[in-house]
């Protein structure tokens, strides 16, 4: 067992072990910036992504093992870290508003070769978290109802909608 995995080695791995996945497609993102020379001369930093942004990036195909329904093309965020590595600020950012948007993000940092060469595994178990049908049925578990109104009501609590006015008419 060796002391440090470094992220290169653990993402080339996750890249191989999903290279021919039917259900899982993944891409490295390149991520960073360089120095360009303009013709004229002048030197102007050329960035490559936004700074955050997960490492692996893709789509899934979910087959829930809970309720057993296969949802299509569900877009996936993997944070690659090696196995001494830490999420920046804005990498947690990225994450949280890839989640918001319903998205699956994740971060997968191996501590040990064992948990390299069980990647497929830990990977097919994290996304599997996410199904959609399998939340929404949690969350309307734990929500309260939502209180629809009708028209009416909508009219006396807001008002009448304002007219509006097209360009032409002005």
């Amino acid at each position: 067992m060796r002391a440090i995995i470094s992220e290169k080695e653990v993402q080339d791995t996750v890249l191989g072990v999903f290279k021919y996945d039917e259900n899982i497609h993944l891409w490295r993102r390149n991520i960073g910036g360089v120095n360009v020379a303009n013709t004229n001369g002048k030197k102007r930093f050329v960035r490559f992504c936004q700074a955050g942004q997960s490492d692996l990036y893709g789509y899934v195909n979910i087959i829930c093992s809970k309720c057993g329904t296969i949802t299509k093309g569900i877009h996936v965020e993997i944070e690659i870290k090696a196995s001494n590595g830490h999420l920046t600020t804005l990498q947690e950012q990225w994450i949280a508003q890839t989640l918001d948007n319903d998205a699956i993000a994740f971060v997968f940092k191996p501590r040990t070769n064992e948990e390299l060469l069980n990647c497929r595994k830990i990977i097919v178990e994290e996304i599997n978290k996410h199904c959609p049908h399998c939340k929404r049925a949690d969350s309307q578990e734990k929500r309260p109802e939502k209180r629809t109104i009708g028209v009416e009501e909508f009219k006396r609590r807001y008002g009448k909608a304002k007219k509006r006015v097209s360009p032409k008419s002005r």
